[in-house]
């Protein structure tokens, strides 16, 4: 969708850190990370992203080519209200929607029409907007 940002999950980017990274040094480099996303604003978001890369880069260059790579991605969160960054600085909450209308397709198997699997996926949502800050406007 042009215009959508898309906000990277910080949990999945600190694993894939940890990877290129000693166990020893995971959580220093971890913490360090996480300063970045306390940050008030978005301008301080961005410029913590800045210092965070180029101080863990002195010695752990794959880090900070990460982090300077995953500049847009990671930071996306900054640019909307607190009350929605909180929620979308991680995919946890999207992966247990998408969890949920797995295992109902995995009970029904065979869908009667091509706009079965539509209309139980919409259910599914409808079912669980109580739980979401989102308003229903149906």
């Amino acid at each position: 969708m042009l215009g959508a940002a898309y906000q990277r999950c910080r949990v999945h980017f600190l694993r894939n850190v940890f990877a290129v990274i000693s166990k020893d040094s995971g959580q220093m480099v971890a913490a360090t990370i996480r300063t970045i996303f306390a940050q008030p604003t978005a301008e301080l978001v961005r410029s913590q992203l800045a210092t965070v890369a180029d101080m863990l880069g002195r010695q752990l260059s794959k880090v900070k080519a990460m982090l300077l790579e995953a500049k847009t991605d990671l930071t996306a969160f900054a640019d909307f209200p607190d009350r929605h960054g909180k929620k979308i600085q991680s995919t946890n909450p999207l992966e247990r929607v998408t969890r949920e209308i797995k295992r109902r397709v995995d009970v029904v198997q065979i869908f009667s029409d091509p706009a079965a699997p539509e209309r139980l996926t919409t259910a599914v949502l409808v079912e669980m907007l109580p739980n979401l800050d989102v308003k229903w406007r149906g």
